[in-house]
């Protein structure tokens, strides 16, 4: 609590490396602060990403619910369909889910099937962190082609072109559009990521 108080966060856990005696041994837990962090009197939580389990279930749609202006009635209920059995990752700040991405493998492609982050922390890497996750187990699992659908370009609305920026600047092309006669998705705009020819 002393290292919590003064600004410090949990950043590592060592499995039974702290010896109570000469057969016995518990956790241990690495402390760090940033300088500039010091200085400044501010804490920055620790991230990390992780697979997500069955139990993550309920913060992926809790996650999805504050998130309206890319989440419809009909998108909740299709994501709540599609989290049982699509696989993906779970950003934490301190154990704390605040955003996953989801995905599915069908042909030897990839293609992103869901994804978002919790208004306070877009904008902070999470997302990116993310991709670069599924990016890097595709790569070991010699899957070269990465794809994602979105609304397209040819729909005016300013929290779906932040989408498409986001992932045209992680490397995606436009690849496929197609004209549906849908009202919540009039134009679906399909990006591709050739994975091979990339570097993190």
């Amino acid at each position: 609590k002393v290292f919590i108080r003064c600004g410090y966060t949990p950043e590592a856990r060592y499995r039974k490396a702290w010896p109570v005696d000469s057969t016995h041994y518990r956790d241990g837990l690495a402390y760090a602060i940033l300088r500039e962090d010091w200085d400044q009197h501010v804490q920055t939580a620790p991230m990390s990403i992780r697979s997500y389990y069955k139990e993550d279930y309920q913060d992926k749609l809790g996650i999805s619910r504050v998130l309206p202006e890319w989440f419809t009635k009909n998108g909740l209920e299709k994501i709540s369909i599609d989290l049982n059995f699509q696989k993906g990752y779970v950003a934490l700040e301190q154990f704390n889910p605040i955003g996953f991405l989801t995905f599915f493998v069908h042909e030897g492609e990839a293609e992103i099937g869901w994804m978002g982050v919790l208004p306070n922390f877009h904008r902070q890497g999470i997302g990116t962190r993310l991709v670069n996750g599924l990016i890097d187990d595709l790569k070991q699992n010699n899957i070269s082609r990465l794809k994602v659908s979105t609304l397209g370009d040819s729909v005016e609305y300013e929290p779906y072109a932040r989408t498409r920026a986001f992932y045209r600047k992680l490397g995606f092309k436009d690849w496929k559009r197609i004209q549906q006669d849908n009202p919540e998705c009039e134009e679906q705009l399909y990006l591709l990521l050739e994975i091979g020819k990339i570097i993190l």
